[in-house]
Order: structure tokens, then C-alpha cells, then sequence
């Protein structure tokens, strides 16, 4: 008895398989993302993370994301901009 696979939406197997793991890497990007945070927070000898911990790899992280136009390919620090824009324009949440 052979298994085949249901569920293709793109038509062949491997894309499909892909597809349907992107958020598994989505998830382990987030996690590793968030131990990052805490180690520096760690290294700074706190042992609860702030919001400048994430800050601070906010850009090397996030800006190998981003899906740029073809005429922003060569130029190197668009990515960085925009995400360290963004950073600036969202204010961090505070607790009342």
C-alpha cells in the first residue's frame, strides 16, 4: 500500500510541504528572536527583559525579512531603515 499525500495546493509535493511548514519557521524564528532578547538581558545581569533588549536586535533581525522592490535590491540599508523607522513611530507599551 502506497501513501499519497491530499493536500497540494502548488501543485507538487516539495512546495506544498514547504508551505505547510512556514509557520513552524515563522514560530522558531519568534522563539529564538525572544532568547536573544533574554540573553542580553542576562548579560546585563537582569533577570526580566526590556523593551530596549528587544530593540537592540530588532534590525539585524528583522531586516533579512523583508520583501524589497526589485529597484531596492542593491542599495544595503533600506531594510535596516525601514525597520529601525518602524521601531522609532510604535510607541512600547506601559503598563498603568
Amino acid at each position: 500500500m502506497s501513501w499519497n499525500q491530499a493536500y497540494d495546493p502548488l501543485g507538487h509535493w516539495l512546495w506544498s510541504s514547504l508551505l505547510a511548514a512556514l509557520p513552524v519557521f515563522v514560530l522558531l524564528g519568534s522563539l529564538a528572536f525572544l532568547k536573544m532578547a533574554r540573553a542580553h538581558a542576562a548579560l546585563e545581569g537582569r533577570d526580566y527583559v526590556v523593551p530596549d533588549d528587544v530593540k537592540r536586535y530588532a534590525v539585524p533581525i528583522l531586516s533579512h525579512r523583508l520583501i524589497l522592490q526589485p529597484e531596492h535590491w542593491m542599495i544595503h540599508r533600506v531594510a535596516e531603515d525601514i525597520v529601525a523607522s518602524a521601531l522609532a513611530h510604535v510607541p512600547v507599551p506601559v503598563l498603568d
